[in-house]
C-alpha cells in the first residue's frame, strides 16, 4: 500500500507541474514564459489507477516568481475522496530546456527531478524520482493549462490528467 500511495503521490506531484503554462511558447520568448504564471490557478483532474474506477480530484496551484523570469516556485494542493497531495516544485528555464526539482510535503523522501524541452504550445518533460518515472505533456494558453502524465510503469497509476484555469 505504501508503494501505491507513493506512486500516486508522485503521479499527482507530476501533474502539479502543470504550471508550465503556454503563456508564450516561442523559444525567443522563453524569459517571459514563467512571468504569465504568477498567481493562483484552480481546476479538476482525473486519476486512472492500474485497476478500478477513475477518481476525480480538485487542485489549487500557486506560482511564485523567484527573482528572475526564468525561475519559478510552484505550490500545489490537490485532494479527492481518497487522496491528498501537497507538493512544491522549483523550475528553471535554460534556453529551450526546462529543469528543476520537486518534493512531496506529505511523504518524506518522495522527490525527484524535472528535465525536458519547450515545444510549440507547451512542454514535454520527464519526471524522475526514486519510486517514479513518467512523461508529462503540457499544453495551454494564458488562461488554461492541460496536462497529461503517463507513468513508465502503469501497475498503480495508468494516467493523471488535469485542467487548470486562471482567468
Amino acid at each position: 500500500m505504501a508503494t501505491c500511495s507513493r506512486s500516486l503521490a508522485a503521479a499527482l506531484a507530476a501533474a502539479s507541474l502543470m504550471g508550465l503554462s503556454a503563456t508564450s511558447w516561442a523559444t525567443s520568448n522563453l524569459p517571459n514564459t514563467f512571468s504569465g504564471l504568477a498567481g493562483r490557478w484552480s481546476g479538476h483532474g482525473i486519476v486512472k489507477p492500474g485497476s478500478g474506477p477513475a477518481e476525480s480530484f480538485k487542485c489549487v496551484v500557486t506560482y511564485i516568481p523567484q527573482g528572475s523570469p526564468t525561475r519559478l516556485q510552484q505550490n500545489l494542493r490537490c485532494s479527492s475522496a481518497n487522496y491528498k497531495l501537497d507538493a512544491r516544485t522549483h523550475l528553471e528555464l535554460r534556453g529551450d530546456r526546462v529543469v528543476g526539482r520537486w518534493q512531496d510535503n506529505i511523504y518524506t523522501g518522495l522527490n525527484g527531478t524535472v528535465s525536458g524541452v519547450v515545444k510549440d504550445g507547451g512542454f514535454d518533460v520527464v519526471l524522475t524520482g526514486q519510486f517514479f518515472q513518467a512523461r508529462m505533456i503540457i499544453a495551454g494558453s494564458r488562461c488554461e493549462q492541460l496536462v497529461k502524465v503517463t507513468p513508465a510503469r502503469a501497475d498503480y497509476i495508468r494516467e493523471v490528467s488535469a485542467s487548470l484555469k486562471k482567468c
